[in-house]
């Protein structure tokens, strides 16, 4: 108890930070909730976590780097080279089911409650810095696994089918999301599994910007580029749901000039 305790006030501390290390800075970007956990097995290797916020025109990401680190890198499978856009007016999230971040510790006091710098940079905005927790093994990475291997089945499967209303990259494209054998219903994150039941995971050249409780959304405009827009179903207990051992979800892919 003592320890979830001690790391939510170092969450709150976090969020708290983020205010004052964007001080003085262009305030379009705010960086939240940046947690490390260690990787199991991995001696000082760690997944990052975070989200942006983003208040301003879209936003790409160019590099990340630490000065208290040995390395940090970008990690984001299926999308080595595509462009990390925050939209418009929305938020990405670094998370283990889509992009994240893997960062090297290099200093032996980076240990359970304590902080390293880190700092992100944008295209044609700047450095914008946060502090990242150590967060331990308490943040139940195990039980955020996303992949295929802990996901749900049903018979009939959901399906899915995304309409875009108006030109993706434009303002505040509106997308359709159509499904079949499903109910997007909002939950507790502690929620039980109910079949055909659940939400969708939003995801734009891998990185994820959100969850979908309901059957549209809009997409903030986007710099010029070649994308890919994915929504998937999830269970309410957050696994995909899946067919032949392939998660159900659609991508819309898309250039926008």
């Amino acid at each position: 108890m003592m320890k979830r305790l001690s790391l939510l006030a170092a969450l709150g501390v976090i969020i708290a930070g983020a205010f004052f290390l964007n001080s003085g800075h262009k305030t379009d970007v705010t960086l939240i909730g940046a947690r490390a956990m260690p990787v199991l097995g991995q001696d000082n290797l760690f997944v990052v976590t975070l989200e942006i916020q983003n208040h301003g025109a879209a936003k790409t990401l160019t590099s990340v780097h630490s000065s208290s680190a040995t390395a940090v890198s970008i990690m984001n499978p299926g999308y080595a080279e595509a462009k990390i856009v925050i939209p418009a007016h929305g938020t990405g999230i670094f998370a283990m089911d889509g992009a994240h971040l893997m960062l090297i510790g290099a200093q032996s006091d980076f240990i359970e409650g304590s902080f390293l710098p880190l700092t992100l940079e944008f295209a044609d905005y700047g450095d914008v810095k946060t502090r990242v927790l150590h967060a331990g093994d308490d943040m139940g990475m195990a039980g955020m696994d996303h992949s295929t291997a802990k996901g749900v089945q049903t018979n009939p499967s959901p399906s899915i089918q995304l309409t875009a209303k108006s030109k993706l990259g434009s303002e505040d494209a509106e997308i359709v999301v159509s499904a079949e054998n499903f109910t997007f219903v909002r939950t507790t994150d502690d929620a039980a599994h109910v079949p055909f039941e659940g939400h969708g995971h939003i995801y734009l050249n891998g990185l994820k910007l959100g969850r979908l409780y309901e059957n549209h959304f809009t997409l903030g405009a986007l710099p010029n580029g070649t994308y890919d827009l994915t929504v998937s179903l999830n269970s309410n207990n957050h696994q995909p749901y899946i067919e032949n051992n392939i998660a159900i979800g659609q991508t819309l892919k898309f250039v926008h000039r």
